[in-house]
């Protein structure tokens, strides 16, 4: 490292490693984290096996970290994400959340770029859900948690009462949000 650092200048260095501080297309997370015998398995790529609660509550973990870059926040977003083998997310059982604190940072760190990367993918192919986000974490937070207790209290509930609407999938999930964002916008601009 030292040879290269003295030999090639910062200039040369930044035009391969800019993509580290300009793209987030990261979407494919580490399979397991493992600490000792213990292995803690992460969700597929893209996110694509989340729940719509899990995602809510990484989601506002995530936001939490971006402001403060605290290592709590981040221990919180990775016990959201990763889970012991065959369990399935709850609010309630986070006990495998101690593990998680002794896990190298390096680790939970690419656990957050995957993460990025797959928020990043959301946003582009959800505009009228993210119509004022942009992907970085710095605007102002407002948590799917009301939504998805506003669509589970809906006229026509989709996924059913609150218990299912919280364990749809993410994607389906966000496929009938945005519908009905894009359907209620349409509607706003006709009768204006």
């Amino acid at each position: 490292m030292r040879y290269l650092i003295a030999r090639v200048p910062f200039a040369e260095l930044y035009k391969h490693t800019a993509f580290l501080s300009n793209s987030t297309d990261r979407t494919e997370f580490p399979k397991y984290l493992k600490l000792g015998f213990i292995k803690l398995y992460g969700p597929d790529s893209r996110m694509n096996n989340l729940t719509i609660d899990q995602f809510s509550m990484a989601d506002m973990f995530y936001y939490s970290w971006c402001k403060t870059r605290n290592n709590k926040e981040l221990n919180r977003l990775v016990s959201i994400l990763y889970l012991p083998k065959g369990k399935v997310f709850s609010r309630k059982e986070l006990d495998h959340s101690i593990y998680v604190r002794l896990m190298p940072r390096d680790k939970k760190l690419s656990v957050v770029l995957a993460y990025i990367g797959s928020r990043q993918l959301l946003i582009q192919r959800f505009t009228h859900v993210f119509k004022n986000s942009s992907g970085s974490g710095k605007n102002t937070y407002n948590s799917f948690d009301k939504i998805v207790f506003n669509m589970a209290r809906s006229e026509n509930q989709p996924f059913g009462p609150l218990s299912n609407t919280k364990e749809a999938n993410l994607y389906d999930f966000m496929n009938i949000l945005d519908d009905e964002l894009a359907d209620q916008k349409e509607f706003t601009r006709n009768n204006e």
